[in-house]
């Protein structure tokens, strides 16, 4: 018990405050007067003292706890403060905040513990503005601040560092920007969220603002740079490391020190460099898209890891190992190529997430027969085969995509018993078979051998059917409109659906994506016919009218029925559909106009109308605010364009290509900042043709009547790619191309072109890096410019059919340089002693070429066509060319080369024309090697036999040949044979392989016996002027030309050729 005769030796500022109190009651409730009535005096003394004391403090304690409930005036105020600063009146909820209320206690997001405010949360709450220091100084005691998912911007204030009892900080997912505040004396902080913001700045002097006490550290979704260094080791308590999606590079240092470490997330980077990480403490790791570029293998002993993810990181190597880590739950190495076999992760029970989409691994789903926990499997773009039979015991599985693999096989019936599968993608496989009913909600099967009709009945929970490209036949089952209004998705194109499109497409109110398309869809620059009997060569396709129905679709935003058999004009209540932003009903049959109701589709993006049988104008498409793609090509459309385009604010690409427009391009067109493709070609343009914009990327303006290109006009066209004015009325100089930059292709061939200024256009190519230059077809002239030399990107050039003239004899040492054609024009002198070392086409036919041919040609290994006939060249073929592996045609007809064939070029293999008539070559033939198409050597002076013939095509007329023609020709590629007038003898040769011959000549000649059979490819017969005798086998179609005269025939001959030759057989007497 207290004695209270030691307050003698004690001080009362020697007494702690809550003493005070007790002594206070001590002496009140305690003290007996007779009992120490010996120090009465002095201790009354001292006890009404120590009475008042207590007194004062009973008086004051409740207004220290009313002023930590935040009663007080001060609290109120900086409640208030912080209410206007971010934008309080706006706010979600702002109860007790808006009307100032007394007890803030019952803010909305306020929490009290004991005797003051503890926490604010005040998460997606609407809040706006900055939040500056002035609020802060009145809640020392908070230990949680949460202003997450909202608008505030700024700096985050050093007024935070007044907190000093603060242990969670969470401000992510606002607009704050550049650093954090000096956070080191927080001594109690250990979590602090700053993600989604635009905090920048490195790492390093991020770290430095941040206490040792941190334990989770969230700066995901920011633009912090640097690397992660020494620095983060101060945080020695760490548990949670988020740094993903930042602006780090370079290297990870050791980090296996930091023993808590139990999460480590640094995934969307630029790492490159990893340094041991792994304690047995992480059970997370992200690294997903880095450069890595290491082994998978790296992360196989990491054995307590439960989610690795590390996708897109340039990984190498097989999977094997990975089953070792049998805590798995998540694993995800997708978007690697990776090599092997999927692993047997059966030692796995826990796994419930595995991505290996895009990684090219091999095997089947054997390997996951045991993993039933697996929710989510997405083996996308794999070389997975097999069936799907593994996975019938996979119960709890939601998601589910094999898309493009190599799987087989009928769908199997347990698919429709997995009662959790929402989503299933197996398109692009080789499964059979027809297609099950299910209760998914996506169901994607494109790209399959499946074949039948849609199932009779559907689940009512499908939002996505996607069928495309199967063998899918029948009309539309009924059930399939009876879905409901939550299927967005129909994706059934290229089959073989027949009928019209059914009007109970009505029923499905919830429609935003429908795809119709057929199975055949031509590409804009595909080499076929415009004909449209020719486009459409699928059957059974989707016919009849465009239905109406789909004007009742208010938010539609997705209809494409092109490449079908429609037939009909287009609704005008089609433009009633404000939400449609695509729109495609290419390849049909539409005719009429396009209705002027199509100004109101404000929201479209992409407009197809093109290979249909439109007319009419497209002024009603100028007002289209939000289109960035119109195509109407291949229509009859006409008219003139308009300054209106102007009004297109976001169009990228205009392709109006095939059609009748004509009138002068407006100025308006070249100022549009958004556009970068301009298709135009095959119309009637007139005037100028299109420049002046910085913007453009491509200019396809071929095959219209511009008159003249502006001196100035690619001065400012610093973006564009590709220009093609070929087939137009241009006339005057080339152009100016100092604003030509970045050009790669440009063709001025076919038009009137003019003057010397080849060499002054030229120079603005110097410092391209690839152009291929075309100005072929026009009247240029003047001498080749040694500029062409120094055109270091320059790959293709054409100026033939020019007049340019003058010498080509100087070293064209273009290290791109492939393809070169100088032929037609009037150049003279020698050829170039030296080639680009690069160059496959080289042509100077049709010129005055005289002197040599230089060997230096044959250094040129990649050369596959060589063209110099019609030239004054002379000697000898240069034996050299037997180097030329990759030589496919050789033509040096019309010359005056002499000597023999060298041998080296009739051992060629990859050789298919070989040209050397009209020369004065001599001597025998050397063996050919290579089986060609074609052999041209007539108008020489070759002797001997051709024993060499057997194995290729040949028109040798006009020659010394002699000797017996060999009877057996396998493998003839032939597709014209002339031999004719010649002094061959002997059976014919037997031309039954030669499946592609069109025509035979062999007239003139001494050969006897049979005539051998022909295939039905046969157009032309000339063998007359022969010695030959039987035709038993011959057979000749009424459209077959046919010349058998001059030979001596015995009976019988056959009825076709008596009735269809037009000079038939002589009967021998």
């Amino acid at each position: 018990m207290w004695d209270p005769r030691k307050l003698r030796s004690l001080q009362s500022d020697q007494l702690p405050r809550a003493h005070y109190v007790g002594l206070s009651r001590h002496c009140c409730f305690k003290f007996n007067p007779l009992k120490h009535c010996s120090h009465m005096p002095y201790f009354l003394q001292r006890c009404f003292e120590l009475e008042k004391m207590r007194a004062t403090l009973l008086l004051l304690y409740p207004l220290y706890v009313l002023s930590q409930l935040g009663t007080d005036a001060a609290v109120l105020d900086a409640l208030q403060n912080l209410f206007h600063l971010a934008g309080g009146p706006m706010w979600k909820n702002n109860t007790g905040w808006i009307d100032r209320g007394t007890d803030s206690c019952r803010y909305f997001g306020v929490a009290c513990r004991d005797s003051y405010i503890s926490s604010l949360s005040l998460t997606n709450n609407n809040l706006s503005g900055t939040l500056d220091g002035s609020w802060t100084s009145s809640f020392a005691n908070l230990t949680s601040l949460d202003v997450s998912l909202n608008h505030l911007g700024g700096r985050l204030s050093d007024g935070l560092s007044a907190l000093s009892s603060l242990s969670h900080l969470n401000v992510s997912y606002n607009q704050f920007y550049r650093a954090i505040p000096n956070l080191t004396q927080n001594y109690n902080l250990t979590l602090l969220d700053a993600g989604g913001n635009e905090l920048n700045g490195s790492l390093d002097g991020l770290l430095t603002l941040l206490p040792s006490s941190i334990q989770s550290l969230i700066l995901t979704s920011n633009a912090i740079g640097g690397s992660v260094s020494s620095q983060i080791l101060r945080l020695s308590n760490i548990q949670t490391i988020d740094l993903s999606q930042n602006q780090l590079s370079g290297s990870v240092i050791d980090l296996s020190t930091l023993l808590h470490l139990r999460v480590l997330k640094l995934s969307y980077n630029a790492i490159y460099n990893l340094g041991p990480i792994y304690n047995e403490s992480l059970t997370s790791l992200h690294l997903d898209w880095n450069r890595l570029r290491v082994p998978l293998s790296t992360f196989t002993h990491y054995g307590n890891l439960q989610t690795l993810h590390v996708s897109n990181c340039g990984l190498t190597g097989s999977m094997d190992g990975l089953q070792q880590l049998t805590s798995l739950v998540s694993l995800d190495v997708s978007l690697n190529r990776l090599s092997g076999y999927l692993p047997n992760f059966s030692g796995v029970p826990g796994l419930t997430y595995l991505n290996v989409s895009e990684t090219y691994v091999k095997g089947s789903l054997d390997s996951l027969s045991s993993n039933s926990n697996l929710l989510t499997l997405d083996a996308f773009r794999c070389s997975l085969t097999g069936s799907l039979l593994p996975l019938q015991n996979s119960s709890l599985i939601q998601h589910l995509d094999l898309g493009h693999n190599l799987m087989k096989g009928t769908l199997p019936d347990f698919l429709g018993n997995l009662t959790s599968l929402v989503y299933i993608s197996l398109s692009y496989n080789n499964f059979q078979g027809p297609i099950l009913s299910s209760l998914l909600q996506h169901l994607d099967l494109s790209g399959n051998l499946l074949s039948g009709s849609l199932p009779l009945l559907w689940g009512r929970s499908l939002q996505h059917i996607g069928c495309k490209t199967n063998q899918l036949t029948g009309t539309l089952p009924e059930d399939l409109f009876d879905i409901g209004p939550q299927l967005r998705q129909v994706i059934i194109g290229s089959n073989s659906f027949s009928g019209e499109i059914s009007s109970n497409f009505s029923k499905l109110s919830g429609l935003q994506f429908i795809d119709l398309v057929s199975r055949f869809k031509f590409l804009e620059n595909s080499d076929v016919s415009t004909d449209k009997q020719f486009l459409y060569r699928s059957h059974n396709l989707f016919s009849g009218e465009i239905p109406t129905f789909l004007c009742n679709y208010p938010q539609f935003d997705h209809l494409d029925i092109s490449v079908n058999n429609v037939e009909s004009v287009i609704p005008p209540c089609l433009g009633s559909v404000a939400s449609l932003t695509y729109l495609d009903m290419s390849y049909n049959y539409i005719n009429g106009s396009i209705p002027n109701t199509f100004s109101q589709l404000t929201q479209i993006s992409y407009l197809n109308l093109g290979s249909n049988f439109l007319q009419g104008d497209i002024q009603c498409l100028m007002s289209l605010p939000l289109l960035q793609v119109l195509d109407v090509s291949y229509n009859g459309l006409s008219g003139s364009l308009t300054d209106e385009i102007a009004n297109l604010l976001l169009i990228n690409a205009l392709i109006f290509t095939s059609n009748r427009f004509t009138g002068e391009l407006p100025q308006a067109l070249s100022a549009i900042p958004t556009l970068q493709t301009l298709k135009i070609a095959y119309n009637g343009f007139t005037g100028a043709a299109p420049g002046y914009s910085p913007y453009l990327l491509e200019i396809y303006a071929a095959n219209n009547s511009f008159e003249y290109i502006p001196k100035d006009a690619y001065d400012t066209m610093y973006s564009v790619i590709t220009i093609d004015m070929s087939y137009n009325q241009l006339t005057g100089p080339l152009p100016d191309a100092k604003g030509l930059y970045n050009v790669q292709y440009i063709s001025m061939r076919s038009n009137q072109l003019s003057g010397y200024g080849l060499a002054y256009w030229s120079t603005g190519f110097l410092y391209t890096t690839y152009l291929d230059l075309s100005a072929s077809d026009n009247a240029l002239n003047g001498l080749l410019p040694t500029v062409i030399a120094s055109l270091i990107g320059l790959n293709y050039l054409n100026i033939s059919h020019n007049q340019f003239s003058g010498g080509i004899n100087f070293i064209l040492p273009n290290p791109v340089l492939s393809q070169l054609d100088l032929s037609h024009n009037y150049f003279t002198g020698r050829l170039p002693t030296a080639f680009p070392p690069q160059l496959r086409v080289f042509s100077a036919n049709g010129n005055l070429l005289s002197g040599s041919i230089d060997p230096s040609l044959a250094d040129c290994s990649l050369i596959e066509t060589i063209d110099l006939s019609n030239n004054y060249l002379s000697g000898r073929i240069p034996p050299e060319f037997g180097r030329l592996s990759r030589l496919s045609s050789l033509n040096l007809t019309s010359n005056l080369l002499t000597g023999a064939i060298p041998r080296e070029v009739g051992a060629l293999r990859s050789l298919s024309v070989l040209d050397l008539s009209n020369n004065q070559l001599e001597g025998e033939v050397p063996a050919i090697l290579s089986d060609p198409n074609v052999v041209d050597l007539h108008e020489n002076f070759f002797v001997g036999s051709l024993d060499w013939l057997s194995n290729i095509g040949t028109s040798l007329s006009d020659n010394m040949f002699s000797g017996q023609v060999p009877i057996s020709t396998v493998n003839l590629k032939l597709v014209h044979l002339n031999v004719s007038r010649n002094q061959l003898e002997g059976t014919m040769m037997n031309l039954g392989s030669a499946k592609l011959l069109s025509t035979v000549d062999i007239s003139h000649n001494r050969f006897q016996g049979q005539i051998s059979s022909l295939p039905l490819t046969i157009e032309q017969i000339i063998m007359n002027d022969n010695q030959l005798q039987f035709a038993d086998d011959l057979i000749v179609s009424p459209n077959v030309y046919c010349d058998l005269s001059g030979n001596n025939f015995q009976c019988p001959i056959p009825s076709s050729v008596r009735l269809n030759c037009q000079h038939p057989a002589t009967r021998a007497t």
